[in-house]
């Protein structure tokens, strides 16, 4: 009996691959089976707040303290040298001395 007795020919698309023995053919490492599916725990939803994150205040960073001062204050560092005459230790300021060149009230 020839092939052709027994039907058509079947077609490349109604063979069925055995991809292990492809692999091995072609000199691919087998393929690895696939990992078992990790199911992960269930969380409660999430409660819906209205509060707006974005318009709070930020905290301080840690380890830096802030200490509120007034514009007005000036930080001064005086070094009070021991041979300086004792007039120079002795000179004080006058008030329109002390005053800044911007400010206008008079």
């Amino acid at each position: 009996m020839s092939p052709n007795a027994a039907g058509p020919a079947p077609e490349l698309k109604d063979i069925e691959i055995n991809g292990g023995l492809v692999n091995s053919a072609l000199g691919l490492t087998p393929a690895t089976p696939h990992a078992p599916i990790i199911t992960l725990p269930q969380f409660p939803p999430i409660r819906f707040s209205y509060l707006d994150y974005s318009t709070l205040p930020l905290p301080a960073p840690p380890g830096r303290r802030r200490r509120l001062r007034s514009p007005d204050r000036r930080k001064i560092v005086l070094i009070l040298l021991p041979d300086l005459p004792q007039e120079l230790r002795d000179i004080r300021l006058d008030e329109a001395m002390t005053r800044d060149d911007d400010d206008d009230s008079t």
